[in-house]
């Protein structure tokens, strides 16, 4: 009797567990496999590579999800990172350049297999193994719908919108974030807090921000001694403002100069238009 009650028990709980993880899930989906959970350093078991990358944000635990309807099976990661800050900035570097942005929690991109949305500090990646859009919007909707909290987007970040669409912009907590983004030789040397990208068809601008102004001035002297060994810095003036320069990829220019804490960078962008930048940062 008391193995009957204990079994009965145990199915009630898992009952009760199944309904709690079905609970966001719109009608016409249903699980194919349990939830599988991953927390810290476990994200290796999961991610063969880019675990790094959100250890370096700031990651709590992910949830994967299998799920299926009548057109397509769907798995879906469910990344908790540890505040909205590191939130937006996983999905900025994780989402790509494809697809098109769709308003969906705090940010969605979407693409015809996949979609990466973002709401709180929750990052949620849904991948299809058939092309369907509709559905991914289902899901994500459904998803985003199930929180009620939002998060600020970093004030570096929002700084960067002087120039480029939030879409465009990327916010990056240290070197593995920033190698996604552009590789910088040395870069190791540049031990900034954060930084912001903003990104076109032409290039990009970079701001990195330091502690204080003598550590962002003592961090690019550093670079530069490394950068000599390989590459001919030059220091010039325009109206009156100091920068450096050197080529880079393919001879590609890159410029850069102190403001304040901030470390101001261009990469395939022109002198003027770096100035410009610089002075309106």
């Amino acid at each position: 009797m008391r193995v009957l009650i204990t079994t009965i028990l145990i199915a009630l709980l898992f009952s009760l567990y199944a309904q709690a993880q079905n609970k966001w899930l719109p009608k016409g989906y249903e699980y194919t496999d349990s939830v599988s959970e991953f927390s810290g350093d476990d994200l290796f078991m999961m991610i063969n590579g880019g675990a790094d990358l959100f250890l370096e944000y700031g990651f709590k635990r992910v949830e994967l999800h299998k799920i299926k309807n009548s057109k397509s099976t769907y798995r879906i990661e469910k990344y908790e990172m540890t505040d909205g800050e590191a939130c937006f900035g996983i999905y900025s570097v994780k989402k790509g350049t494809e697809g098109r942005v769709v308003d969906i929690g705090q940010a969605c991109k979407l693409t015809s297999k996949a979609a990466h949305m973002y709401k709180d500090n929750l990052y949620t990646v849904i991948s299809s193994e058939k092309d369907g859009a509709g559905d991914l919007i289902i899901l994500a909707t459904a998803i985003a719908n199930s929180i009620d909290t939002s998060a600020e987007v970093p004030y570096l970040a929002k700084k960067m919108e002087i120039i480029y669409p939030i879409d465009q912009v990327r916010y990056l907590k240290g070197n593995i974030a920033l190698n996604n983004v552009l590789y910088l030789p040395s870069s190791n040397k540049l031990d900034f807090n954060e930084a912001v990208a903003g990104i076109d068809s032409v290039g990009m601008y970079l701001v990195m921000q330091f502690e204080n102004e003598q550590k962002a001035i003592r961090s690019m002297e550093n670079w530069n001694r490394k950068l000599e060994d390989k590459y001919k810095v030059k220091n010039k003036k325009s109206k009156g403002t100091e920068y450096y320069s050197f080529k880079y990829k393919d001879n590609q220019p890159v410029f850069y100069a102190i403001s304040g804490l901030y470390l101001v960078l261009s990469y395939k962008k022109e002198k003027e238009d770096f100035i410009e930048f610089l002075n309106k940062f």
